[in-house]
């Protein structure tokens, strides 16, 4: 699976982590496939 693919049915839950590598602070898999849906193709229902 890409990130760059659409949600599907079965994503019911996505918990990504960041994690120390090389002496830097990075996001895993899922949470570049959480960046990448909240920008491209999630609606915002409510902000309070």
């Amino acid at each position: 699976m890409s990130y760059f693919e659409l949600l599907n049915s079965s994503e019911i839950m996505l918990e990504g982590k960041w994690e120390f590598l090389d002496g830097k602070v990075v996001a895993d898999f899922t949470c570049q496939r959480i960046r990448f849906l909240i920008k491209n193709t999630l609606i915002n229902l409510s902000s309070g």
